[in-house]
């Protein structure tokens, strides 16, 4: 998790493999405080809001939970 570059982003995902290629969405919280988890290996719950992306900006993420990964 890292902090964000949109915005209307606060944090969003950031690759750590090559595998990954989907692009990763901007995330934000009312439920979890996502400061927390900055520079962390997580695991997030949560929906996509509707009305995103914006601009050529990210698909925009409300999480609900997070995990951290060992």
């Amino acid at each position: 998790l890292v902090g964000g570059y949109f915005a209307y982003q606060n944090y969003m995902l950031q690759k750590t493999t090559r595998e990954i290629t989907a692009p990763t969405p901007a995330l934000s919280s009312d439920a979890v405080t996502l400061d927390d988890y900055n520079g962390k290996k997580v695991e997030v719950q949560g929906s996509l809001k509707e009305g995103y992306p914006v601009d050529d900006g990210p698909q925009y993420m409300q999480v609900v939970a997070v995990k951290e990964m060992k």
